[in-house]
């Protein structure tokens, strides 16, 4: 018996909906850590140094 054949569809659209999941989280995550990094930078500007010369 052939691996493939012994596969179940509802098998597959669990993987499915668990793989849709773990990207939906990492996308969370990507778009959360986005907006602190630019709440941070309109918290604390970047302000360039004067030349000292």
């Amino acid at each position: 018996m052939n691996i493939v054949e012994n596969i179940q569809s509802v098998d597959f659209y669990k993987a499915l909906e668990i793989t849709g999941l773990g990207l939906a989280g990492v996308f969370l995550f990507m778009a959360l850590f986005l907006a602190i990094i630019v709440g941070v930078d309109k918290l604390f500007p970047y302000k360039k140094e004067a030349d000292e010369n």
